[in-house]
């Protein structure tokens, strides 16, 4: 049975790939119909990277994991204080970066004991 890290990592990964994935295909359903196209593809390029470090760390063994899991905490919580800043459009991105920061954090905790 898969671990929570593991399993954490996995979830944490599919958003930046259906974003990624979208502004790449169909930008115009996300809101990017007015984005230069090379600016849409650095930013749909870049989120199937970060998505496909996740599935990376997701398989990899738990101190790698944790490592990981760790090294993304003050990140996540640096985007999701951007995104507060940037206002009421990206509110969900907020929620989304400090929620996960913390449960990152959490996780460790628990497997590490």
């Amino acid at each position: 049975m898969p671990s929570p890290s593991s399993i954490l990592l996995g979830v944490q990964a599919l958003p930046p790939a259906l974003f990624g994935a979208f502004i790449l295909y169909d930008p115009t359903k996300i809101g990017f119909d007015n984005v230069p196209v090379a600016l849409a593809h650095v930013v749909g390029f870049s989120s199937l990277g970060i998505s496909a470090a996740n599935i990376f760390a997701m398989m990899q063994g738990r101190r790698a994991r944790h490592q990981f899991m760790l090294m993304s905490f003050p990140m996540r919580l640096a985007a999701a204080w951007v995104f507060w800043l940037d206002g009421e459009q990206v509110r969900g991105g907020m929620i989304w970066d400090f929620v996960n920061a913390w449960l990152n954090l959490g996780i460790v905790a628990w497997e590490w004991r």
